[in-house]
C-alpha cells in the first residue's frame, strides 16, 4: 500500500498535469480566436468591395435604364402623326435591347463582383483553416507533452521507492 508522501506526491503530479492542460487548452482558444479575428479583418475590406461594387452596378443600371426610357420617350413624343406607329414600333425595339444589353453588363458586373468576394472568402477561410489546424496541431503536442512528463513524474516516484 502506498504511504502519504507517494499519495501526495501523485496528487501533486496530476495536478500539475491538469494544469498543463488548463495552459495548453487557453493557449489553443487563444490561438483560435486571434485566427478567427483575422478571418474576420480579411473580409472587411471583400465585403467593402462587393458592396460597392454592387451599389456601383445598381447605380449604373438604373442611370442607363433610365436614360434609355427617356430616350425613347422623346422619340415617341417627337414621332410625326403620319409614322407614329412605326416610330414607336422603332423606339420600343430599341429601347428593348438597350434595357437587354443593360441587364446583361449588370448581370457580368455583378457576377464579377460576387466571384471577387467568394475567392476572397475562401483565401479568408483557408487561412482561418490553416491557422486552427497549426493551433490544433500545437495543441495535442503540447497535450502529449505534458502527459510524457506526468508519466516521467510518476515513473520517476516508482523508481526512487523501488
Amino acid at each position: 500500500m502506498p504511504d502519504d508522501g507517494t499519495r501526495v506526491r501523485d496528487g501533486e503530479a496530476r495536478n500539475h498535469y491538469l494544469s498543463d492542460i488548463d495552459d495548453t487548452w487557453e493557449t489553443y482558444r487563444e490561438g483560435v480566436d486571434r485566427a478567427w479575428a483575422e478571418y474576420e479583418g480579411r473580409l472587411q475590406p471583400a465585403r467593402a468591395a462587393y458592396e460597392a461594387a454592387f451599389a456601383a452596378a445598381e447605380a449604373a443600371h438604373g442611370h442607363a435604364l433610365d436614360t434609355a426610357w427617356a430616350s425613347y420617350k422623346e422619340a415617341v413624343a417627337k414621332a410625326p402623326s403620319t409614322t407614329r406607329r412605326e416610330v414607336v414600333a422603332q423606339a420600343r425595339a430599341t429601347y428593348n435591347e438597350t434595357a437587354a444589353a443593360i441587364r446583361k453588363a449588370y448581370n457580368e458586373n455583378m457576377a464579377i463582383a460576387r466571384e471577387n468576394y467568394v475567392r476572397s472568402v475562401n483565401d479568408a477561410r483557408a487561412a482561418y483553416h490553416g491557422a486552427v489546424d497549426g493551433e490544433l496541431d500545437a495543441h495535442k503536442e503540447a497535450v502529449r507533452a505534458a502527459w510524457a512528463d506526468y508519466l516521467d513524474l510518476v515513473d520517476s516516484q516508482i523508481v526512487t521507492e523501488e
